[in-house]
């Protein structure tokens, strides 16, 4: 018997353990989108291209090698050349086989440029960051879209719900001929418009798991999320304790790097006048015919040497290009500028987003409470026979109508927040202070 109760003590525990893992909670959802999320992965991709641009930016800089085949035919004696009769004997194979390299031991302006490439690396790599944040973002907003229309239609079911108990009210009431006909009519339409309603509704959910399921690398989602409730956030508090609310922004970062380059590029196009040294050599075996014994006639060789060069005259292409370059530099620039001005009016505009949103929040709560109670003493009132259908029908609407205004303006707040941490560009900090812990 203890064996039994044992199993069955077991057995809830797994069946509990499995309904938990079943939430796909915000933190669940950021870890399936890093690890199945294919917009993800094509971020990941761009990485590995710049990685790849850089490394070969900096081979120019290192020793080159290659193996060298080189062999040509030629007659022993060139008076033979017309004969109506070939003689092969009379060919001679002159060749040469082994390694050629060189090494670059002065380039300002190639140094430069692969200083360049290491910034533009580093740009894309923020860059790619940047565009992590937007689908962390957008995923966060999916999820809350889920989390909104899942409220809705289960706060519709609830209305379908209260509005049946007066259609079965008014019904009796018109049966016993105590009610009136207009009464049961308006309860008729009222339950059909809350049809209607959960209809749109749960069609929209479907749209909205869809989506959801889409950036999580998902054919479809399966798990059921956490509630949509407010987690209250002092956003004000919070950005007064980042040094620099700007410095986690990783499209700045990006844009810094490219400044970098763009200057690195303006000083290696000046340099592109000044000389460039370069070390060649070769080493290599030598065939030329046959030895007296029939042997291949064989010999080593080396070659080396240092190339100096520089230009005289291009025609005016040098100063094209750092014309050109000194253009893109001031664009650049402009662009950081620019994006950091945005940057600073998109925190502000967030703080107040949150502000009047959290305010919205605590309003329509307020007001769902008082016509919530409103509805229960109207109610007890029609079911004693005092009070009239229309009452009744008119408060019902209000109550669906404030509970959807509820909805939304808890969807607004934690949508601010969201766009918040974006704009800071730090979702860090919003999984550690603008989500329900506690589930984690």
């Amino acid at each position: 018997m203890k064996k039994i109760s044992n199993l069955i003590i077991i057995f809830f525990i797994q069946v509990f353990n499995e309904s938990a893992a079943s939430t796909l909670t915000k933190l669940k959802a950021l870890e399936q989108l890093k690890g199945r999320g294919l917009r993800w992965r094509q971020t990941e991709v761009l990485k590995l291209e710049a990685d790849a641009k850089s490394s070969e930016a900096k081979s120019y800089k290192r020793l080159q090698l290659h193996f060298s085949a080189k062999e040509f035919l030629g007659k022993v004696n060139p008076l033979q050349y017309g004969l109506t009769i070939a003689n092969d004997g009379n060919l001679i194979a002159v060749g040469t086989s082994g390694i050629e390299g060189g090494y670059l031991l002065f380039d300002q302006a190639i140094s430069e440029r692969i200083d360049a490439a290491e910034s533009n690396q580093l740009y894309t790599h923020a860059q790619s960051e940047s565009y992590q944040n937007d689908l962390i973002s957008l995923m966060l907003v999916q999820y809350l879209n889920v989390q909104k229309m899942k409220l809705k239609t289960d706060m519709l079911s609830v209305s379908k719900k209260r509005a049946n108990e007066v259609l079965k009210i008014a019904s009796a009431k018109v049966n016993a001929g105590l009610g009136v006909k207009l009464d049961l009519m308006r309860a008729e339409a009222l339950v059909a418009a809350e049809e209607l309603k959960g209809i749109d509704a749960e069609m929209a959910l479907a749209k909205a798991k869809q989506e959801l399921a889409t950036t999580l690398g998902q054919e479809q989602l399966n798990d059921d999320l956490e509630n949509l409730e407010p987690i209250l956030l002092d956003g004000d508090e919070m950005v007064r304790s980042i040094s620099d609310p700007l410095d986690h922004r990783a499209d700045l970062k990006a844009l810094k790097q490219g400044v970098k380059a763009t200057q690195l590029m303006v000083t290696a196009a000046k340099h592109d006048r000044w000389p460039k040294v370069l070390i060649y050599g070769s080493w290599g075996v030598f065939n030329a015919g046959t030895t007296p014994f029939g042997l291949a006639a064989t010999s080593s060789n080396g070659l080396g040497g240092i190339a100096i060069s520089m230009p005289i005259y291009t025609g005016g292409r040098l100063d094209g290009k750092e014309q050109e370059e000194a253009a893109k530099a001031l664009k650049t620039e402009l662009q950081e500028s620019q994006l950091r001005l945005e940057a600073k009016s998109q925190i502000k505009l967030s703080l107040d987003q949150v502000r009047t949103t959290r305010a919205a929040v605590d309003v329509t709560n307020r007001k769902v409470k008082i016509l919530n109670e409103e509805l229960r003493l109207i109610q007890k009132k029609y079911q004693s026979g005092s009070g009239s259908g229309i009452e009744v029908t008119n408060t019902l609407v209000g109550v669906a109508e404030t509970h959807d205004s509820n909805i939304d303006a808890i969807y607004g707040y934690e949508l601010a927040k969201v766009g918040l941490f974006k704009n800071l560009g730090n979702f860090d900090e919003y999984f550690k202070r603008g989500i329900k812990l506690s589930h984690e």
